[in-house]
């Protein structure tokens, strides 16, 4: 039976509720795996890792326009932290801990010296595409037939929430951006398996 004090109940209740969504830090989910973005809230903890990521992204740009083809195939590791480790450092900067993954990455891949290292620590699928789209895959490289993309990219979206099938749409998003803009040939790296 409905009186005074239910309505009075269903009325708080939904107060309630309205105060919750709109003051949640994020009341849903604001980067698409499948959608360039840059670093947000959503995605990054605070604004200092926020303003690292844009400085190693300027730093990788930099590095990107650096490219020139060369008469045999080069190699591109675009991707996360499992590629960035390559460099032996997380967001551009040297790491001592991983520095032995250097010498390891120039032992295993001898056949293409030099190979250049476009990742970056926590990156997300949507991440990467906007990097990618905004100056580290440059001109020389898209014209390039020699160029070998691999591609590591996808366990952080689903660390952060994306379904599977969320990821491996942005997954397979970038593998056509970069297909469809270029001459490269590209291999899609499966994912480790995650503990969580």
């Amino acid at each position: 039976m409905y009186n005074a004090a239910t309505g009075f109940f269903c009325a708080v209740c939904i107060l309630l509720v309205i105060v919750v969504l709109l003051t949640s830090p994020s009341t849903g989910q604001t980067e698409h795996a499948t959608l360039p973005s840059p670093r947000s809230p959503w995605s990054s903890p605070n604004e200092s890792q926020r303003a690292k990521w844009h400085a190693f992204h300027a730093v990788l740009a930099a590095e990107a326009t650096a490219y020139a083809p060369a008469p045999r195939t080069q190699l591109l590791l675009v991707g996360d932290s499992i590629f960035e480790r390559l460099r032996s450092s997380s967001y551009g900067v040297h790491r001592q801990k991983y520095a032995e993954n250097g010498q390891v990455m120039a032992h295993i891949l001898a056949r293409w010296p030099n190979p250049i290292v476009l990742a970056c620590s926590g990156d997300q699928t949507q991440h990467a595409i906007w990097r990618l789209s905004h100056g580290e895959f440059t001109p020389q490289m898209r014209s390039d037939s020699r160029l070998l993309v691999a591609l590591h990219i996808g366990t952080n979206n689903l660390a952060a929430g994306h379904l599977p099938e969320e990821a491996a749409a942005g997954i397979t998003a970038l593998a056509r951006r970069l297909l469809s803009t270029s001459h490269c040939k590209l291999l899609v790296v499966g994912l480790l398996p995650r503990g969580d």
